[in-house]
């Protein structure tokens, strides 16, 4: 909207250009594509037309790297990880008390990394994460209360964003699948279920489709393909996991760092009521998801 050139050719043209501002590939075609698909662009674009516009009307450098841009962006990881704790709460709340649900978010927000991807590094994806799977879980449990095609519709379009902000969350759709399913007899009547709304299962995967149509399009005009690998020499190893790593080295581990989810996991064995139609599903996405995870 600003440099008018998804070719990234002016970096080469453009003088003083801030360093890093743009998180691109070169690839060996010669071809500059963005590394990051565009689902975080989708998210920020209402914060950057905000600040787009006041700096043209204050007269601000509208290089969308300005002051009103890093401030605009920076209030939306807040935006967004307010709207997940409140969409959230609307779920926790059809299944729990008041003060459980105060307790849990208290805990989410403040005892894992949500805070700081809402406040320091609140431009990265992960706040932007967390409000849509909020999202994708409540619209899931409205959709499975009563499919209708708005609903179908408005979960196809989250499903889609949460893949085009990191292609690997595509497990985030086992969510959806394996919802209600806690035996055999409920598979069968899980099955029966998606058939006699098979048109709304259709309307969910076309919609889901259209969403990531923009990040195919990009790439077709860029390169001529359809499908580019855009991490360079970052790969999946799916043979050499590092899964102790992950969860317990003081590099990174997900339990050393996030201690609390220690509770979590073992609550897990605890769910009782209508919350069991969760329990093979988080546990099926956990599993697979860590292993994704350990695999990079």
């Amino acid at each position: 909207f600003i440099e008018k050139d998804l070719s990234l050719q002016f970096l080469d043209n453009t003088p003083n250009v801030i360093p890093n501002a743009y998180w691109h590939q070169e690839l060996p075609t010669g071809e500059k594509v963005f590394k990051m698909t565009l689902g975080v662009s989708v998210l920020y674009a209402p914060f950057f037309f905000m600040a787009h516009v006041y700096a043209l009307l204050t007269g601000s450098v509208t290089n969308g790297f300005s002051t009103p841009y890093q401030l605009s962006i920076g209030l939306s990881g807040v935006f967004y990880a307010c709207m997940g704790l409140l969409i959230l709460r609307k779920l926790l709340r059809k299944y729990y008390s008041e003060k459980e649900v105060a307790i849990t978010l208290l805990i989410v927000c403040f005892g894992t990394n949500l805070y700081n991807y809402a406040s320091k590094e609140a431009a990265l994806s992960h706040a932007f994460s967390f409000f849509l799977f909020s999202a994708l879980l409540w619209v899931n449990y409205k959709w499975h209360q009563h499919p209708t095609l708005k609903k179908s519709l408005v979960l196809g379009c989250i499903a889609g964003l949460i893949i085009l902000i990191r292609p690997t969350n595509i497990v985030v759709l086992l969510l959806v699948l394996l919802y209600g399913i806690v035996d055999g007899h409920s598979i069968k009547a899980k099955l029966r279920f998606l058939f006699y709304h098979k048109k709304q299962v259709l309307v969910f995967v076309l919609t889901l489709i259209v969403v990531l149509l923009p990040q195919f399009l990009y790439w077709h005009k860029i390169t001529g393909s359809w499908l580019v690998y855009t991490y360079g020499n970052e790969k999946l190893y799916l043979l050499q996991p590092h899964i102790a790593e992950v969860l317990f080295s003081f590099r990174k581990g997900w339990l050393i760092y996030t201690p609390v989810m220690i509770f979590a996991l073992v609550g897990i064995s605890f769910i009782k009521g209508q919350a069991r139609d969760y329990i093979v599903a988080i546990v099926v996405f956990m599993l697979i998801n860590s292993y994704v995870i350990s695999s990079w």
